[in-house]
């Protein structure tokens, strides 16, 4: 079970949140390829920060099994939405690399799974070398039975001059767990590596 339907169900149970009409909740949760843990340094809706920042996310994205994101935010829509277009900014770091990306997408709010009356769902996915895809899934019918709806897949914009070694950060970051990780090596990247 998706892990947003705990939220959604959290927000029109006991908060009261629920809407009529235009969505107003946004479900908003990340993942990552399996080889490509990142540190997200700034992510935005609109340009209002969505997130608490820096934020570590690893995931299994890229594994045939239906996606979902590592921990999510239930976050109410900003006013300038009612035009139905959303711009998303994300700023990231390769926790394995230090190398450093940017990535803005558009979305139609209509074109985001519905998840209950008043409430969408997104999912940010980063994957090597600057892959960054928003995505919108429809709810699996079953492990072997599911849909993958990518709103959006570019090859971010690198940004060497915010390149971090973040394993000399690990402590502080809350990184030590994630470092001693073992990693699958990056196969058939969909963005080109940039040192080559």
């Amino acid at each position: 079970m998706k892990r947003w339907f705990l939220g959604v169900l959290f927000c029109l149970t006991v908060t009261g949140c629920k809407a009529e009409g235009d969505p107003r909740i946004l479900w908003m949760s990340f993942s990552t390829y399996h080889s490509s843990p990142v540190v997200v340094t700034s992510f935005t809706l609109n340009g209002s920060e969505m997130i608490v920042l820096p934020d570590v996310v690893a995931g299994l994205a890229d594994l045939p099994e239906p996606r979902s994101g590592n921990g999510g935010r239930l976050v109410d829509l900003p006013p300038d939405v009612g035009d139905g277009r959303m711009t998303f900014m994300a700023e990231w770091v390769e926790l394995l690399t230090g190398r450093a990306w940017s990535a803005q997408v558009s979305a139609d709010i209509g074109d985001l799974q519905d998840v209950s009356d008043g409430a969408v769902e997104a999912m940010a996915i980063f994957g090597p070398n600057g892959l960054f895809i928003l995505a919108s899934d429809p709810l699996p019918v079953s492990a072997t039975d599911f849909e993958l709806n990518d709103l959006s897949k570019q090859c971010a914009t690198y940004r060497p001059e915010n390149d971090r070694d973040l394993t000399s950060e690990a402590e502080t970051l809350g990184l030590v767990e994630f470092l001693a990780l073992d990693y699958p090596p990056v196969t058939n990247p969909e963005c080109p590596d940039p040192e080559n």
